[in-house]
């Protein structure tokens, strides 16, 4: 990935209002390019919250955090984020042996797995913003590839999708390619306008 990818540019956090209608609380994954410019704390690549159920992907300092369920606290971290490069992040949630569990990969490798709870469906009143959260909190620097799955990826499949080798149509029900080049950031190079298509 580079950043010719670009097709276009939003100016403030994305809401993917009908993706979040799809997303099955019981299984799923999601997965998405980001490239920090700079460090700082408490902003979202991401922010799904239906209920009390949470999908977060955060970028604090030099830090990515994952959180899945009820608990906000109940979080995975990778440290020690390096920036101006190019990092491939998945959350997949599953039930396994009747518990329910969140992992997070960072560059194809897995970064760390713990149990939650949290089953609540998204709501029409529900938020999934792409770029911040409802409270601001931007994202600084680009996101790309924006992945929503109907079925928990498997290791290999998170290591194939960050090696490019295939971005399994059969679990894709959305894909974006083009969502978030930041508010703050300098992108005269870049069109107007915003490319969304619905994967076949």
């Amino acid at each position: 990935l580079n950043q010719q990818r670009y097709a276009g540019r939003v100016e403030k956090p994305h809401m993917f209002s009908s993706v979040k209608r799809d997303i099955n609380p019981l299984q799923g994954a999601i997965s998405v390019w980001v490239f920090p410019l700079k460090e700082k704390t408490n902003t979202f690549v991401l922010e799904g919250n239906a209920g009390n159920n949470n999908y977060i992907i955060q970028f604090d300092g030099a830090s990515f955090n994952f959180v899945r369920g009820n608990n906000r606290n109940n979080l995975i971290s990778f440290n020690g984020v390096q920036l101006k490069k190019w990092h491939n992040l998945v959350l997949t949630w599953e039930l396994e042996n009747d518990e329910q569990i969140m992992k997070a990969y960072v560059n194809g490798n897995l970064v760390g797995t713990k149990s939650f709870s949290g089953q609540e469906p998204f709501l029409d009143s529900s938020v999934l913003l792409v770029g911040g959260s409802r409270e601001g909190n931007e994202f600084p620097g680009y996101i790309d590839e924006v992945r929503f799955y109907s079925g928990a990826l498997t290791s290999k499949e998170v290591t194939d999708l960050y090696n490019e080798k295939g971005i399994f149509p059969f679990k894709t029900f959305f894909r974006d390619d083009v969502v978030w080049l930041g508010s703050n950031i300098n992108i005269s190079n870049y069109g107007p306008g915003v490319k969304f298509e619905e994967s076949k």
